[in-house]
């Protein structure tokens, strides 16, 4: 086959292609969360947030700022157990001074929050 109808048959699955692409999956949510990390924090994104009596609460727009510029500290997580994973998640940025034990249960996250 001659290079330039291989171009032409390779130029017109890419426009194929990118119309699937833009046509079916334009306006959803889609989300690629590879790494551990951003699995547990993208898990717990989604649950509804209790804090202890005695620390300091976040509000919910501090709380999802905090979640975006955090880590998971796996080496002080306690994610062995069969009922309630607890997390170690320690905020960098503006956020250095906060961490949070977050226990991730199946529908909700109750969570200490310590100020360093």
């Amino acid at each position: 086959m001659v290079f330039s109808k291989k171009i032409r048959f390779f130029s017109l699955g890419l426009l194929l292609g990118t119309f699937f692409l833009i046509t079916f999956l334009n306006g959803k949510k889609l989300s690629c969360n590879y790494g551990p990390e951003s699995r547990v924090i993208n898990n717990l994104k989604q649950k509804k947030w209790i804090f202890d009596d005695d620390s300091e609460g976040l509000d919910s727009l501090e709380l999802a700022d905090f979640l975006k510029s955090s880590k998971v500290v796996f080496g002080k997580s306690k994610i062995r157990r069969d009922s309630c994973k607890i997390y170690y998640l320690k905020g960098i940025d503006q956020f250095k001074k906060i961490i949070i034990n977050a226990e991730n249960c199946s529908k909700i996250v109750k969570a200490e929050v310590f100020m360093n």
